[in-house]
This record gives C-alpha cells, structure tokens and sequence, in this order.
C-alpha cells in the first residue's frame, strides 16, 4: 500500500483511492496524476491499495480486497490490507474508490449509505444513476460514511476528459463547491443474479431483461464468480 497526502487545510478532506483491485489499472494513473499535482490540492489524501496484485496484473492475491473489509490484522494479504487501510483514511473524509469494467455503460456512482456527505459527492458527478448497495457486501465504502465507488468503463476510464472531470471534482470537493442540484435515479441492489439464470449475451445494465422482471447491474461481468451480475429495484428519485 501507498499512501500520499497533501496536509495543508482546506474545507473538506478527500480520500482518493486506486487499485483495490490489481486487474484494474486506471486506479494507478489516477494515483500517479494526482501524485505528480498533489500541491494543487490541499487536503487530498491519496492510496494506492493492493501494490502485488497490481504487480502480477490480478484482481487479488488471496481474497478479494473488496469484500475483505473490515479485515483482519493477522489474517491473509487482502484481510491485513483491509486492516491497515481503516487505519490510514480519516473516517472524515469524503472518500473516492476508482474502478473499471468492461462494457458499454457510462461511469456509475456505487453507494452503500445516503447521508447529506454522500450527497456532496453524488453532486459533482457528471452520472445521474446511482447503484445503492445496502451493507455493501464487505467494501471499502461500507467502511465509511461519506463514500461512493465510481465504476468507469475501460473505454471512458482512459480519455483526457474523464481525467478533466476527476480533478474539477475533487478540487471542488476541497473547496465546498456544489454545483446545482440535479435529480438522480437510485437503484437499489436487491440481491445476485443466480449463476443457473439464463442472462443474454446483450443484456445491458440498467436495462429489463426481456421475459423477466430483472433489471441487471454489470450482467455477466466475468469477475463474479458467484453470480452473473446484481438484480435492481426500480429506481427511486434523489435530489442531490
């Protein structure tokens, strides 16, 4: 783990972290962008979280970081790391976790509480729906408060807008600067796609499967080896 911080003042405190997952790349060009400006911005706190699996270009080495939280001090690699990171993010924060996927939809927030600080948050990003996770499946963000998980596209991930809208972001999440609310639409994650349920090649998230009342979020995403993606609510409106 890698951790950077500018500790100069500023409004709010922001948590930005890469690579809890070392398949996903993008999380390491965010750190090191934000490594090479972190002076601009005072207050940002940055991680780079599971370094060997990023090393070996995998997604975790013992267990998935992403469900390992709150971890474990003696436990396996990714129990300790989810350890050790509890430690070193101010539980005041707003806190940012960067990951990919493969496909076609647009970067989507991923939350697992809606308080008045998530909503600060939500208010910056370009996305109006919003995957709400209740418990949040052992995550980082469950860990915290005021947290969202932003899911971008490989495509998306790696064009110099998206990395223009991740730095207006959290330069204005320091400042506590709000932009005008908007309207979002919030899904709710209901449980798991079984693996014995037929999901169409095409399938899109956000989506109704046809002949079924399933709407998927990341539909046969091969990384879920339990499921074949996530099953929503329809969706409720959130001003944020």
């Amino acid at each position: 783990m890698k951790v950077l911080k500018n500790n100069q003042q500023s409004k709010h405190k922001v948590t930005l972290v890469g690579g809890v997952h070392g398949s996903e790349s993008y999380g390491r060009v965010v750190f090191e962008h934000f490594a090479n400006k972190l002076a601009e911005y005072p207050g940002l706190t940055l991680i780079l979280a599971n370094e060997e699996a990023l090393a070996k270009k995998t997604r975790y080495i013992d267990s998935d970081l992403n469900r390992s939280f709150p971890g474990d001090a003696i436990g396996n690699l990714e129990q300790q790391l989810a350890h050790e990171l509890l430690k070193v993010i101010d539980p005041g924060s707003l806190v940012i976790d960067i990951h990919t996927t493969r496909g076609q939809l647009p970067m989507v927030p991923i939350v697992t509480n809606v308080t008045s600080r998530t909503r600060l948050i939500l208010n910056q990003l370009p996305s109006t729906n919003v995957v709400y996770m209740r418990g949040g499946y052992g995550s980082l963000i469950s860990q915290f408060k005021a947290s969202v998980s932003l899911e971008y596209p490989d495509g998306l991930a790696r064009t110099p807008v998206n990395m223009r809208q991740l730095e207006i972001m959290v330069a204005n999440l320091l400042r506590g600067f709000r932009l005008e609310p908007r309207q979002h639409a919030v899904y709710a994650a209901e449980g798991k796609i079984p693996l014995e349920m037929p999901v169409p090649f095409g399938a899109k998230s956000f989506e109704l499967i046809e002949g079924t009342t399933v709407i998927p979020f990341l539909p046969r995403r091969v990384a879920f080896r339990d499921s074949k993606g996530f099953c929503l609510s329809k969706p409720k409106a959130l001003q944020c």
